[in-house]
C-alpha cells in the first residue's frame, strides 16, 4: 500500500544519499593519494578547528540542558514558595478567625456577668431598703 510505497522511496533516497557520500569519499581519497604535502596540511589544520566546533557544539548543548535544568529547579523552589506562603498565610486567617471566636465567646461571658451583678446590685438595693424600712419601725417600736 502506501506505506511501503513510502518506505520504498524513503529507502531508495537513502541509498542515493550512500552513493553521494561513497563517490565523495572516493573522490577524496583519489585526491588525498595525488595531493601535495600542503593539502595535507590544509586538511590537518582543518581538522583542529572542526575537532574544538565539535566540542564546543557538545559544552554549548550541555549548557543547555543545565540552564533548562536550573530554570526548572527556580521555577519549582518558587511553586514550592507560593505553596508555603499561601499556607502560612491560611493558618494565620484561621488563628485570627479563631481568636475572633475566642474574644465573642469571652464578650458574651462577660456580659452574662455583668447581668448577674447588675440582678445583685438590685438585690443588694433591696435589701438594704428593707433594712432602712425595718430600723426605722424599730426605732418607732422604741420610741414609743
Amino acid at each position: 500500500g502506501a506505506t511501503s510505497d513510502a518506505r520504498t522511496v524513503q529507502a531508495a533516497d537513502r541509498v542515493r544519499q550512500l552513493a553521494a557520500v561513497a563517490e565523495v569519499a572516493l573522490r577524496l581519497e583519489g585526491m588525498r593519494s595525488t595531493a601535495s604535502e600542503s593539502c595535507g596540511t590544509v586538511v590537518e589544520g582543518t581538522v583542529g578547528p572542526l575537532h574544538q566546533l565539535s566540542s564546543a557544539v557538545r559544552l554549548h548543548s550541555i549548557h543547555q540542558h543545565a540552564q533548562q535544568q536550573h530554570t526548572a529547579t527556580l521555577q519549582a523552589m518558587r511553586a514550592a514558595e507560593e505553596v508555603h506562603n499561601e499556607a502560612q498565610s491560611e493558618g494565620a486567617l484561621r488563628a485570627l478567625h479563631e481568636s475572633e471566636a475566642a474574644l465573642e465567646e469571652a464578650h458574651v461571658e462577660c456580659v452574662g456577668r455583668l447581668d448577674e451583678g447588675r440582678r445583685a446590685a438590685a438585690e443588694v438595693e433591696r435589701l438594704l431598703a428593707d433594712g432602712s424600712a425595718m430600723g426605722a419601725e424599730a426605732s418607732a417600736l422604741l420610741d414609743e
